[in-house]
């Protein structure tokens, strides 16, 4: 018997039967749980030998026990199973009148029932106040276009829009027509003008120019096949680049250029076998420079004079060609330079008229004269 079962067996006693029923009950209940302390120590008992390896259920008869105290009056058996029911005995005296029993539970809801027909309508009733506003409902599909209406009267101008994108390149068009000559621009701002030119022959320059350096005139050696055609001013107060090779043999060779203009009184006797100077010059107001063979002077007032001479060269039967240079007609010459050595060679150009050249107006054998312009 469990003790929640003999806590609810002692509150019901205590409410229902007098102190008397409650004592002996009490006194029932202290007896049960003395069998209950024997009943847990037997089971205890009963673990401590299987632990040990004992077979627990093996009887054994110990050692008589001393006599127990008396035993308490024991419980009421329970109630035997019921009889047969006996046969109607005769009606007793009506009983008084029983206690009202406590009230059920609510039965579960019942099946509704078939609904009722319609009753008889009741007397209209007043005018209720109006509902609020529905939810527009669904648009309703399109319906058939209807004739077009006549055109209505032309609206004012609207604002002018923005301007659209650029629109692609077309296609070129045909060539148009030419059209008339356009007006005269204004004349621009003057350029600038100036000139650099080589006198040959001379360290100084001619006219209103300006020396820019004097060197002395050199050129291929005229017993080589090759090497440069032209002649160079070349600087006296040279510089050498102090990176490059001290000795070189498969080089260009450049020599000075000297006069070879005999005796045939055009030069100064003492030119003959001399290294020929030269001079650069600048001009600063005038851009063009030109160079005449065959005159003396400057075709007209727009040309400024800036020396005469002769037209040279090298000798013809040499391997070597060079340039014709315009060299001056009162030349000077480099001082301790008179040695006769075949390097570079300015000899007078002459014409040939037994080889179609025009004679006249030029004179076969006859020495070239030359003059430098600046405009």
């Amino acid at each position: 018997m469990s003790l929640i079962y003999l806590a609810l067996l002692i509150l019901t006693l205590t409410t229902c039967h007098s102190n008397a029923v409650v004592n002996e009950a009490v006194i029932q209940l202290q007896a049960d749980m003395e069998d209950l302390k024997g009943v847990v120590a037997s089971i205890k008992t009963f673990m401590e030998e299987a632990a040990a390896g004992n077979n627990p259920w093996e009887t054994k008869v110990g050692p008589p026990g001393p006599p127990g105290p008396p035993g308490i009056v024991g419980r009421d058996g329970r109630d035997g199973a019921d009889g047969t029911n006996g046969r109607d005995g005769v009606n007793g005296e009506k009983g008084g009148t029983g206690r009202d029993g406590s009230d059920g539970k609510d039965g579960a809801d019942g099946r509704d029932g078939v609904d009722g027909r319609d009753g008889i309508n009741g007397v209209k009733g007043e005018a209720g106040t109006d509902g609020s506003n529905g939810r527009d409902g669904a648009d309703g599909n399109d319906g058939v276009d209807g004739l077009p209406g006549r055109n209505g009267l032309p609206g004012p101008d609207g604002e002018k829009g923005a301007a659209g994108k650029a629109g692609k390149q077309g296609n070129k068009g045909a060539e148009g027509l030419v059209g008339e000559p356009g007006r005269k621009g204004e004349a621009g701002p003057a350029g600038k003008r100036e000139a650099i030119y080589t006198r040959w022959g001379r360290t100084s320059c001619g006219s209103d120019a300006s020396l820019v350096y004097e060197g002395f005139t050199g050129s291929s050696r005229s017993i080589d096949s090759g090497g440069g055609v032209n002649y160079l001013c070349m600087a006296t107060d040279v510089e050498y680049n102090s990176d490059g090779a001290a000795y070189m043999s498969l080089t260009a060779n450049l020599a000075g250029a000297e006069y070879e203009s005999g005796s045939y009184g055009i030069f100064s006797s003492a030119a003959d076998h001399q290294k020929a100077p030269c001079a650069v010059c600048y001009v600063s107001s005038r851009s063009s420079v030109m160079t005449i063979p065959g005159k003396r002077n400057c075709p007209n007032n727009d040309w400024t004079f800036e020396y005469e001479g002769y037209l040279m060269s090298a000798y013809h039967s040499f391997n070597h060609q060079t340039t014709f240079e315009c060299v001056d007609g009162q030349p000077e010459y480099m001082d301790g330079k008179s040695a006769h050595i075949i390097g570079a060679q300015l000899e007078f150009t002459t014409a040939k008229c037994d080889e179609d050249f025009l004679c006249p107006p030029y004179e076969s054998d006859k020495p070239i004269t030359c003059v430098v312009c600046t405009k």
